[in-house]
């Protein structure tokens, strides 16, 4: 049973309700008038048309936010920790390997922010009221920061496919089209610009504070600030539509193109050209692609479908199925988030050997031998080829 109270703003825009419901808690939920008038007489997880119960979204939620998060998060940052020690151990000589790095560093940043989010519902297990306040101090800068890495890692992303497109398809133009300066600067701006493009995201929010009669004490909420209230217009278009257009549908549509282009241009390649580098090349960018839009369609479908749907939303009849598929999607882009060292240590014979010397040193079956100019052109490629294996 569900406890509940309500707070108008005053001008019958928005009504913030405050509530405690199974294991999954709300401190606030904002209500539009449409949404109110599609759901007027139930709360979207009581209303009898909910395809999943209460119930089992908790449960789905419960795994995700307290067992599979945390195990990934402490499995990615370890794999992004040792990727960025292997491309530091060449002193950062190539291109390629500025964007690498960066994506190691942006990765998991967040995989780290992604948990300090979740880390509410581990807190609310054991004391709900600090669970609240826990969630209402960090719940603006962790959502900033959060989606800040997470649209970083996506530009990074197609930064990297663009140079291996360039390297593939105009091999005579790719050293002095793809310098390391300028990766450096390409690199510089995608992180001031997704700083700079998200920023509005940190203004969705402030913090208020009310009595709760149920828990006999002071309660904190997040509500909806007045700037949000008075340019309510322009901030749905800008959250519902420009960053997930921007951010999401165009990204995966660039890289789809741009990797089917890749493999298409080296099948066409000279039988020798195959043997010697490019089959191993094409073999990843297959396994990349597969991680790639495996990770990303799920999220593209519950934003396209909440969309299309007015049903489907959170504060809507479909609530419990919305909410759950909502931490699924989550999942899909914290495990993405956590593969690259895998497809690295898999894929690139030279990166596992680096690895195997940097950390595994007392391993007397350590390879010794040396690696040509040519392997090392290969080892570029292969990087570049693994990175793309990162979504949004």
């Amino acid at each position: 049973m569900s406890n509940v109270s309500g707070l108008s703003l005053g001008n019958d825009t928005e009504t913030i309700f405050f509530l405690t419901e199974g294991t999954s808690t709300f401190s606030m939920i904002v209500s539009t008038d449409r949404e109110r008038r599609v759901n007027r007489n139930f709360l979207p997880w009581n209303n009898p048309k909910n395809v999943v119960s209460a119930e089992t979204r908790d449960d789905v939620l419960f795994v995700i936010d307290c067992i599979l998060c945390p195990l990934l998060t402490v499995w990615g940052v370890t794999g992004n920790l040792m990727s960025l020690a292997v491309l530091l151990h060449h002193n950062m000589r190539g291109a390629v390997d500025v964007c690498l790095a960066s994506l190691a560093v942006s990765d998991s940043l967040f995989l780290v922010t992604t948990m300090i989010r979740r880390a509410r519902s581990i807190i609310a297990k054991f004391d709900y009221l600090a669970a609240e306040w826990y969630n209402a101090r960090l719940f603006n800068s962790m959502f900033y920061l959060n989606l800040v890495f997470s649209r970083v890692s996506t530009l990074l992303t197609i930064l990297i496919t663009l140079n291996r497109f360039i390297a593939v398809v105009f091999p005579l133009k790719a050293k002095s089209w793809c310098t390391r300066h300028r990766m450096l600067w390409a690199v510089a701006g995608i992180y001031v610009s997704c700083i700079l493009v998200i920023l509005p995201t940190s203004l969705y929010y402030e913090v208020a504070e009310v009595y709760d009669s149920n828990l006999n004490a002071t309660k904190p909420y997040l509500a909806r600030s007045a700037l949000y209230i008075a340019n309510h217009g322009f901030m749905l278009a800008y959250s519902r539509s420009f960053l997930t257009i921007t951010f999401r549908y165009i990204p995966a549509v660039v890289i789809l193109v741009l990797n089917t282009t890749i493999v298409v241009t080296i099948k066409r390649t000279s039988e020798l050209r195959l043997k010697m580098s490019e089959g191993r090349v094409t073999r990843m960018l297959l396994v990349i692609s597969l991680i790639f839009l495996v990770c990303l369609i799920p999220g593209c479908a519950i934003l396209l479908g909440s969309t299309l749907n007015v049903h489907f939303q959170f504060m809507n009849t479909y609530h419990n199925l919305f909410m759950m598929l909502s931490g699924i999607a989550l999942l899909c882009e914290v495990v993405n988030s956590s593969v690259n060292f895998i497809v690295y240590m898999a894929l690139s014979k030279t990166f596992s050997a680096t690895y195997r010397k940097l950390f595994c040193c007392f391993c007397k079956s350590f390879p010794k031998k040396n690696l040509s100019k040519t392997s090392e052109v290969y080892t570029v490629d292969t990087h570049a080829s693994s990175s793309i294996s990162r979504v949004s």
